[in-house]
């Protein structure tokens, strides 16, 4: 009997040891997992941060980009404007000139619009004088049936080009070269030097104007060797059309966009 309960309570204390050993195997188990868990989420934290540094740099990059390219943009078109404000010097070899002057067109009298930073469009004079019948007084009173008056002539000669209508607001460039805007230089290339007709824009073409004279003979019989000086101010606007040999005019249209229409 002893026997048989000494065997008892030695397969109880075995399964006491047992049970304690598979808790300590379990303790073991969840803390490994513990750790593992912990483990995937710190990799899976560091991915993410990895990545966001990632996006943080690209983006930081494309902004440095954008601004480099920005200050190239800005530096290129201040070049830009600094030689086209160059251009209109006055003096084109002296930097310290301050006195500015818009280019004219020496064909056809009108400003020479925009920024030209690879130079202004100019004209050799020999190849402007291959068109010297083009722009003649002669061929411009031979078409409009009218003898202009000498006054009127020397508002459009410029020295060098006797006998042609040109402006003399235009100037010469360094290097004996003219002013010119592109539709004249389109006008006036060699392969039109055999036309008859003047350029569309130029004075030749029916736009010799000239300005209300400062000077005028009085017309009383009495008073013919007498001279009155005008001022601005004691002619109009209208009195400036009335008088002027051409008028200048054009068309207003206006449209409504809409399905009524």
């Amino acid at each position: 009997m002893k026997r048989a309960r000494e065997s008892e309570t030695e397969k109880e204390r075995r399964k006491a040891q047992q049970r304690e050993r598979d808790e300590a195997n379990r303790e073991r188990n969840n803390a490994k997992r513990r750790r593992k868990n912990k483990n995937t989420r710190s990799s899976s934290a560091n991915a993410a941060h990895r990545s966001s540094e990632r996006v943080r740099l690209q983006q930081y990059r494309e902004e440095c980009r954008r601004k480099k390219n920005l200050n190239r943009r800005n530096k290129s078109l201040m070049m830009d404007a600094a030689k086209a404000l160059q251009v209109t010097n006055l003096n084109g070899d002296s930097m310290d000139d301050r006195i500015h002057k818009s280019h004219v067109c020496l064909i056809c009298d009108c400003f020479v619009q925009g920024a030209h930073p690879k130079g202004v469009p100019t004209m050799k004079a020999s190849d402007i004088k291959r068109h010297s019948h083009r722009l003649s007084v002669e061929s411009y009173e031979e078409f409009h049936q009218v003898e202009l008056k000498n006054e009127l002539k020397k508002e459009y000669t410029v020295p060098g080009f006797d006998g042609l209508l040109l402006s003399k607001r235009s100037r010469k460039m360094p290097g004996g070269r003219y002013v010119v805007c592109n539709s004249c230089r389109e006008s006036m290339k060699p392969k039109h030097a055999n036309n008859p007709n003047p350029p569309k824009y130029s004075i030749a073409n029916g736009n010799v104007i000239g300005t209300f004279p400062d000077r005028i003979p009085c017309t009383d019989p009495n008073r013919q060797s007498e001279f009155r000086d005008i001022r601005d101010e004691d002619i109009s606007q209208v009195m400036k059309a009335l008088v002027a040999p051409v008028r200048p005019f054009g068309y207003v249209l206006q449209h409504y966009g809409g399905k009524q229409q």
